[in-house]
């Protein structure tokens, strides 16, 4: 009986291990490809038994709104297509839309945000909405079809106390500069109230209901007055039939970058707002991140700038992620000039708004640009960060689960992100590869790049065609800020052109320069 009881305690004692190896080993940074698709991975949720991964997918055949469903270690469980429309080769890189968010409904299943572009139009955008199961399976699509042809977006949304939604992004009226707004849905996505800010060239990018009834949204917008502010620090406080009760706006005279509010704390009904702006008494380095607590009327309680981590960038990105000490964690992007390479950064603050330290990732090393879309904490106290590919093409989707201190992995069964898994969809197999989804995106001119980063010019080399081309520089804005007639390995002079990053577009091939 003895050697029974402790053999019994030895498997009690294996099964513990083997129970708390799943929840402590969970940290991965995983990549999800597709040998005929792009994927663009831009949300996510955690659910009982893994993650479900919003992303949209791109062939020769159709644009579609992708569901991937992953378990607590990464590993791939299904991928279903929940929305779909044609693929144009005109409009492939603009065509279908985007898979956002996704939030929890009252009933236990699930709503994800899309924004649908018109294949045949590309500035005909519409917001839709898709309910569905815990296993994939659609329940109903709420697609909002207007007659404008112009783009409009969500960009947040979150379940309200009745059962309904909110949601914040920005629309467009024909003659009026695209305003930020705010509108109030019931359950099946349909619209109860819609509100415009006054201010001109906005956008919100978060959104909450208050323990009050209330709604606040964090964005950006244009400051009135006789002198040029630019894009500036926005929030607003709505009642609950969507008047507007507060606003906060950081004026100054150069643009900054959108704000992000989240409830900081719901018995004093504080507000924590972070966004990058350009500090006018400090013109030698004058990016900042400025982080402040607002009270329930939306007055600054304390208010700090730091210098950006990010380099030439500012702000941050789709979230703030407050924890139970009243510290939070930041999230942005930042382009490293000795690596060439981008990085994803936490930024770290304690409980007054102080910078303690960062933590940098790499999702994708040997891909030198990546996009990020959704960071979410986790009910084991860790972080989730989804994102895709951003250059060069192909795009894929990336996952990273960190631990509570930002760790990718746990010391004792560590394998460095760097080392990160790609997992290929084995669930397609291209017909003819003939008509892959290569033959249509890939470049067929190879165009090189250098110095890059660089100080005062740039030599482009590609093999030449019967016509020259044209080469096209835009700023951060999107902006044309240069376009010329260019012959192979051709200087380009940048002498006029000030310190910052820069897209270039040749031939079907596009990328990233630094100026410094």
């Amino acid at each position: 009986m003895k050697h029974i009881f402790y053999i019994l305690l030895l498997l009690t004692s294996l099964s513990l291990l083997a129970q708390d190896t799943l929840v402590h080993s969970a940290s991965f940074s995983k990549v999800y490809a597709d040998s005929t698709s792009w994927l663009y991975g831009s949300g996510g949720i955690e659910i009982d038994d893994g993650f479900l991964i919003a992303q949209k997918k791109i062939n020769n055949d159709s644009t579609c709104m992708e569901l991937m469903k992953i378990n607590k270690l990464g590993e791939e469980v299904w991928r279903k297509h929940l929305y779909c429309v044609p693929t144009t080769v005109t409009y492939i890189l603009l065509t279908g839309g985007y898979a956002h968010q996704i939030v929890r409904t009252p009933d236990g299943n699930y709503i994800m945000l899309m924004i649908r572009k018109n294949p045949q139009n590309e500035y005909d955008q519409d917001m839709g909405f898709i309910k569905f199961d815990k296993e994939g399976n659609v329940l109903w699509v709420n697609l909002w079809e207007d007659d404008l042809d112009l783009p409009s977006a969500l960009f947040a949304f979150d379940n309200t106390s009745d059962g309904g939604l909110i949601g914040a992004g920005y629309y467009n009226y024909p003659d009026v500069p695209a305003r930020g707004y705010v509108v109030k849905m019931d359950s099946l996505c349909n619209i109860e109230w819609e509100w415009l800010e006054t201010l001109e060239r906005g956008c919100f990018f978060s959104v909450f209901e208050t323990t009050e009834g209330d709604f606040v949204a964090g964005g950006y917008g244009e400051g009135e007055g006789d002198v040029y502010t630019g894009a500036d620090l926005y929030v607003v406080k709505l009642s609950p039939e969507g008047t507007l009760l507060y606003d906060f706006i950081y004026l100054n005279t150069f643009s900054d970058t959108p704000v992000r509010v989240v409830p900081y704390d719901t018995v004093a009904n504080t507000y924590l707002i972070g966004g990058g702006v350009w500090d006018e008494n400090d013109l030698e380095n004058p990016r900042k991140q400025y982080v402040a607590l607002l009270d329930s009327t939306l007055v600054p309680i304390w208010e700090k700038k730091h210098p950006s981590p990010f380099g030439d960038a500012m702000g941050f990105g789709p979230s703030i992620i407050v924890k139970e000490d009243g510290s939070f964690v930041g999230f942005g992007e930042h382009w490293d000039n000795d690596l060439g390479k981008d990085e994803i950064v936490l930024i770290w603050y304690n409980n007054e708004g102080d910078l303690t330290h960062t933590t940098h990732y790499n999702p994708t090393p040997e891909i030198y640009d990546h996009l990020a879309g959704d960071f979410k904490a986790t009910s084991d106290g860790g972080y989730l960060i989804i994102g895709h590919d951003h250059l060069p093409a192909p795009k894929r989707t990336f996952v990273m689960k960190l631990d509570e201190n930002g760790e990718v992995c746990n010391p004792a069964d560590c394998i460095d992100y760097l080392e990160y898994e790609v997992i290929e969809d084995s669930t397609i197999t291209p017909e003819d590869t003939s008509t892959s989804i290569s033959s249509i995106l890939a470049p067929s001119t190879v165009v090189t790049v250098y110095p890059n980063p660089t100080s005062n010019q740039l030599t482009f080399h590609f093999s030449p065609r019967a016509n020259p081309p044209i080469l096209s520089l835009y700023n951060n804005l999107g902006q044309v800020v240069k376009k010329e007639e260019i012959q192979p390995s051709k200087k380009i002079l940048l002498t006029e052109l000030p310190t910052g990053i820069y897209y270039w577009k040749l031939y079907e091939q596009s990328g990233k320069i630094i100026i410094k």
